[in-house]
């Protein structure tokens, strides 16, 4: 283009610039399709495409110096402009755009009556829609009309100027405008000559336009800067008046204008979706159709779709190959799928979308689509059948074609006869019923579901999502009454289609914690546990590691070699509401992740019931199979890490250990203060031996007295004491004096709602009452009466030491121990005593305990902290047994810091709703999405 044509553009868009609104040239642009307009035709585009614009600016654009009038109410775009707003219009909105105009264009010139002396014009107006909808049926129509070869009245000049005009459409030169803008600012920049007003005038009215290629207005910016100071005054102030203005408009235009100008890529996909770029997606819908409920959510619906195909983190097509029909007719429909299939590459997929009415045909069996001008009476003739789709869909170079049908009457399509037989569509999805009830207003069942889908991703089904996963995950989620079909050729439903944007909705998804033991239910080392699942509104569920059964795995042989030793079913909760395993999984890697693994995090996934083995094993570097699950409702999980009673493991040493040879000691290698290096002492049997005699004698009815004795002559057993009691009532001690106070609160029953102590009577009736629960806080003297009984609170009796006791025993401490001993006979309730101490115990407790004894008393536990029995002056247990006048159940190396907070997570001693590991909640969803059966 010269420089003459050049300036002369610049100037007629600069004169409408200065006059006109904006978006005047976005309107020209539109209007520059049709060979010429008239005041009506330029109403509805603008009506159609830019119904903001103001109403007058349509008779304003149409006098301004952009167009020139033909005469009879006609006008016409300049033709040097015309190609300029062609292009600018197609690089803005993309062919879908000018594919629509053509469309306006087309019905408008056959419904216009007012052109019977203009035949050459509707011609015209009929050929230029039609190049754009169908350039091959536009040049055999040109052929098939040449003067000679048949009866039209149409000069030969006339097809000459047709053949020229249409030579440019549509536009495809989307280079063109960034051509020109850059051979002005070259002649701004030209160091041969001094800058001229006009040069920068003419950038500046360039800059103007929509669709520009951001470098070439990032070229003429500098261009405008350096400009605004030359020496010559007019350029300078015309460079300085115009970049404000040109600044901000760029600005405000660069996410819609130069964000859509993006250079393709040539790098190979090696994500395995198909090209973008070479894809083309047609989404149809038909929302109103006479003597049918009308539909007007369907606009919104199928917009949410194109949205979610769009979002580059679940495919990323370009809106340019995307093309959203509304309220269609049959012959707009069929030409947007002829196209589609004629211009789909071979790497591309060709998706094609409806939702709508769908209709039965009266002829003869088959599914009929309706469009905007179908007739119920005549739907074969006035629709678009299912059969014409495949028609129009057959030839295409797509490396897969895939059919969605959200309508009803679905059911016409053969079912097994469909896909026997060769056919275009590769793979189809559709609602499968003969009829579905007229939903309410926009409810698109298949349609919103699969929006919702694409945009939430689906847990444990890969990084990439494939029809089979879609259809599976699709089916759960719709109305009880709609059942889907899926049919495919040569397994085109396993062919990726977009990406799966799953994403861990915590931190705390995939992380491994270590339960205290006073909120487990087993070991006396607590537990550890790994969160799959985690939501604010819907809670937490997780397995636990640590606990492996004695049941063998009996997979089937594809399945083996892949669980981990030890190659046992794990016990990860309670037990779920359907049949199937949790699997846990080490993966090698976490890219390129095939459907049925789920990333959680760091290389931990967990596998889904979408997992088959022989595609999943190249990735998986061990699997743990679980039977049930933990689960905690809303804000649980997080009350256990407030209150201390779980807490986060060292992730990259927890991570490692995940599928080590010997589990149960995960709780101990990741307790806090642990490291590898160091040594692990063995388990004490007695402990858990403990543990499991008192929680069975409870359960048989024990009432349980508890007798707590601290070692007189440990002098910082009073100081520690002391320290507890003037801390707060808040303060947590991480003591077994503690957890005692819970479970006189909250098991007092079973414990006789009673305790004797010889140092801790203040601190356990504060540990009580910090629970909500009454205490009573008594002292037992030798020479008193006996305190008063109240059955409405938990007694806490404080044995008071002899100054002698320790020491080589006179007649004072004789008479003391006896007489006190009495009394504390009288007051012991329960059937079954269990003393704990420390290095020794008070001659009282013994003689206590002989006369309760005499009078019948079942069962006698005595624990002791130390591993010597001669720490109670006793050198084997027969001694003892003698001493106490029957069999004592005996265990040593116990302290109350270890008992009473394991027995009390045994005995659930906690607030009613308070977390604990184990509770019932259940998850129905996710047990569908993770439990697999193997067989």
């Amino acid at each position: 283009m010269t420089a003459v044509p050049l300036q002369r553009i610049a100037g007629d868009l600069r004169a409408v610039q200065r006059v006109l609104p904006p978006g005047a040239i976005e309107l020209a642009c539109h209007a520059s399709l049709p060979v010429a307009v008239d005041p009506p035709l330029l109403h509805l585009i603008r009506t159609n495409f830019l119904p903001d614009l103001p109403y007058d600016l349509e008779a304003r654009l149409l006098l301004s110096p952009l167009f020139q009038e033909l005469g009879d109410g006609l006008y016409e775009i300049k033709p040097d402009l015309r190609d300029v707003l062609l292009a600018a219009l197609v690089a803005r909105h993309g062919t879908e755009r000018l594919r629509r105009l053509a469309v306006l264009l087309e019905r408008y010139t056959d419904l216009r009556t007012s052109w019977p002396d203009r035949p050459e014009l509707a011609h015209a107006q009929r050929l230029t829609a039609l190049h754009v909808l169908q350039p091959r049926e536009a040049e055999r129509w040109l052929a098939q009309h040449e003067p000679g070869s048949s009866g039209d009245e149409l000069a030969p000049t006339w097809f000459v100027a047709m053949r020229r005009q249409i030579r440019n459409l549509p536009a495809r030169d989307q280079g063109l405008l960034s051509r020109l803008l850059r051979a002005a600012t070259e002649q701004l920049r030209r160091p041969d000559r001094p800058r001229q007003v006009a040069d920068v005038l003419t950038v500046v009215a360039l800059l103007g336009l929509p669709g520009l290629l951001a470098a070439a207005v990032m070229y003429a910016l500098e261009a405008l800067r350096a400009a605004s100071a030359d020496t010559d005054p007019a350029v300078r102030r015309a460079a300085r008046d115009a970049l404000p203005d040109v600044e901000v408009e760029v600005r405000l235009d660069d996410s819609d204008n130069l964000g859509s100008q993006r250079a393709p890529t040539d790098r190979p996909r090696a994500d395995g979706l198909a090209d973008p770029t070479a894809s083309r997606v047609v989404l149809i819908g038909n929302g109103d159709l006479r003597g049918r409920q009308s539909l007007p959510g369907i606009a919104t619906a199928l917009q949410g779709l194109a949205d979610a195909l769009a979002e580059p983190e679940i495919w990323g097509i370009d809106r340019r190959n995307c093309q959203v029909l509304l309220d269609a007719g049959r012959r707009e429909v069929e030409a947007a799928l002829r196209r589609a299939a004629a211009e789909v590459g071979p790497d591309g997929l060709l998706l094609v979308h409806y939702a709508g009415h769908g209709l039965s045909d009266l002829a003869e069996e088959g599914l009929v689509l309706s469009t905007a001008d179908t007739d119920l009476l005549l739907p074969r003739h006035t629709g678009l059948p299912y059969s014409v789709v495949e028609r129009c869909l057959r030839g295409s170079a797509a490396r897969q074609t895939l059919v969605v049908l959200d309508c009803d009457h679905t059911g016409q399509i053969s079912g097994s006869a469909w896909f026997r037989t060769a056919q275009p569509v590769d793979c189809l999805i559709a609602l499968q019923q003969p009829a579905l009830p007229s939903p309410s207003a926009g409810e698109f069942p298949l349609t919103r579901e699969l929006t919702r889908l694409l945009w939430s991703g689906i847990p444990g089904a890969g990084t990439l999502l494939d029809a089979q996963t879609i259809y599976q995950q699709l089916q759960p989620s719709l109305p009880a009454d709609v059942r889907l079909l899926l049919a495919d050729t040569n397994d085109s439903r396993l062919t990726p289609l977009t990406r799966n944007r799953v994403r861990p909705t915590s931190p705390l998804v995939g992380r491994i914690f270590s339960v205290a033991p006073e909120a487990t239910d087993a070991s006396p080392y607590g537990a550890v546990v790994m969160v799959l699942r985690h939501h604010p509104l819907e809670g937490t569920l997780g397995v636990r590691l640590d606990d492996p059964s004695r049941q063998k795995l009996d997979l089937p042989p594809e399945w083996s070699g892949l669980p981990a030793p030890p190659a046992v079913v794990f016990r990860g909760g309670t037990p779920a509401e359907r049949p199937g395993f949790i699997a846990v999984a080490r993966l090698r890697e976490d890219e390129g992740l095939p459907a049925g693994i789920a990333l959680l995090r760091d290389r931990v996934a967990v596998l889904t019931r979408h997992a088959v083995p022989a595609r999943l094993r190249p990735y998986l570097a061990g699997i743990r199979l679980f039977t049930g699950y933990l689960g905690w409702a809303p804000d649980q999980f997080e009350e256990l890490l407030a209150d201390g009673a779980a807490w986060q493991a060292n992730q990259a040493v927890a991570h490692r250990l995940l599928m080590t040879d010997r589990p149960e000691d995960l709780p101990r290698l990741l307790a806090p203060g642990r490291t590898l290096l160091r040594s692990i002492d063995a388990p004490r049997p007695s402990l858990e031996t403990l543990l499991n005699d008192l929680v069975a004698g409870i359960g048989r009815g024990d009432r349980v007295s508890v007798v707590l004795v601290h070692d007189a002559g440990r002098p910082t057993s009073t100081a520690k004491v002391d320290r507890l009691v003037r801390s707060g009532p808040e303060t947590r001690t991480g003591s077994g004096i503690e957890a005692l106070g819970p479970l006189l609160a909250y098991r007092g029953r079973q414990f006789a709602h009673q305790v004797f102590t010889t140092h801790s009577a203040p601190v356990i009736a504060r540990a009580v009452r910090n629970e909500g629960c009454e205490a009573a806080l008594l002292r037992l003297l030798a020479d008193s009466s006996l305190p008063a009984r109240s059955d409405d609170a938990v007694q806490v009796y404080e044995i008071e030491d002899h100054p002698g006791l320790g020491r080589e025993e006179g007649d004072d401490v004789r008479s003391w121990t006896d007489s006190t001993a009495e009394r504390l006979a009288e007051l012991i309730t329960g059937n079954h005593v269990c003393v704990v101490g420390h290095d020794g115990a008070p001659g009282v407790i013994v003689a206590a305990l002989r006369q309760l004894r005499k009078k019948g008393l079942a069962r006698i536990t005595w624990v002791t902290a130390s591993d010597e029995l001669s720490a109670i002056r006793v050198s084997r247990e027969a001694d003892l047994d003698r001493a106490l006048g029957g069999k004592v159940s005996f265990y040593h190396g116990v302290d109350s810091d270890r008992l009473f907070p394991l027995l009390r997570g045994r005995l659930g001693a906690f607030p009613p709703g308070t977390p604990r590991l184990g509770v019932g909640v259940r998850f129905p969803r996710a047990e569908h999405e993770l439990l697999l059966d193997p067989h």
